[in-house]
């Protein structure tokens, strides 16, 4: 199995695909890798933790060569090398609050996650935030450039507002705000997985003699309105059809808290 893999931070992008990386994790090291300073960069930057990296993939962004990121993006696709954006990750990291429709997190982590909120610098959720601005522009020229993408949400409750099942809808949303079709950005997370994991012919599409083990079914058109594939009705799980209301009262729920109401 093909694992999915972060770059690392004096790797780059172009020696990736060479030393034979199959997946790039939010998309690190692309905005060095495709700019007319990145040999510049790598000589003077500081990227000994992620703050710095981050500060010079934001400095590289401003920097955009066309050239390079046509012969990058094509080498990708001739080595069959996916991008994974998970934009979800610093969007969550930028809020400054617990996220609403975070019921389905118990009160222990949502107090953890205020202790997170509070202990962070403002400097860092700038950086979330300008980090945010950036990554659709990129996410929207790797696709029209016909680099296929997977779907990814870093969801762990060790990281502030990554909700389980929540992340994957934002993310599917965001990849559409980047220019996705609806119908990209669902295949981002059933067909191109299937495909990177070499299984198309169990996996990804609903289809005859393929495995049901893991079919949502929705009460309106995703192709329609990419935010209906939370309007679910049932699931099948390994064969066996779950309801809604079935799946409304297998799920423990809280209350969702404040960051203001909870204990310092």
């Amino acid at each position: 199995m093909k694992p999915l893999t972060c770059l690392p931070v004096k790797v780059r992008a172009s020696e990736a695909v060479q030393l034979g990386f199959k997946s790039i994790e939010h998309l690190h090291g692309l905005f060095i890798g495709t700019s007319s300073i990145e040999d510049n960069i790598f000589e003077i930057a500081d990227m000994s933790d992620l703050f710095g990296y981050s500060l010079a993939e934001i400095e590289a962004s401003q920097h955009y060569d066309s050239e390079k990121a046509e012969k990058l993006f094509r080498t990708f696709k001739e080595k069959e090398v996916w991008p994974v954006p998970t934009m979800v990750t610093y969007l969550n990291m930028a809020k400054n609050e617990i996220d609403s429709r975070s019921k389905y997190v118990p009160t222990a982590v949502q107090e953890y996650w205020a202790e997170v909120i509070r202990a962070t610098p403002p400097k860092q959720t700038e950086l979330m935030t300008a980090i945010n601005s950036t990554t659709p522009g990129m996410v929207k020229k790797l696709n029209d450039a016909g680099v296929p993408m997977l779907a990814s949400t870093d969801s762990s409750y060790e990281m502030t507002n990554f909700i389980y099942g929540v992340s994957l809808h934002d993310e599917l949303e965001m990849l559409v705000k980047s220019g996705f079709t609806p119908l990209q950005a669902l295949q981002t997370a059933t067909l191109n997985p299937s495909r990177y994991l070499e299984r198309e012919q169990e996996l990804g599409t609903v289809e005859e003699g393929k495995l049901a083990d893991d079919l949502v079914l929705l009460d309106k058109n995703p192709l329609e309105d990419i935010r209906n594939t939370t309007s679910i009705s049932a699931v099948v799980l390994d064969g066996k059809l779950m309801e809604k209301q079935a799946l409304d009262q297998s799920v423990k729920t809280y209350p969702v808290m404040q960051v203001a109401d909870t204990p310092e």
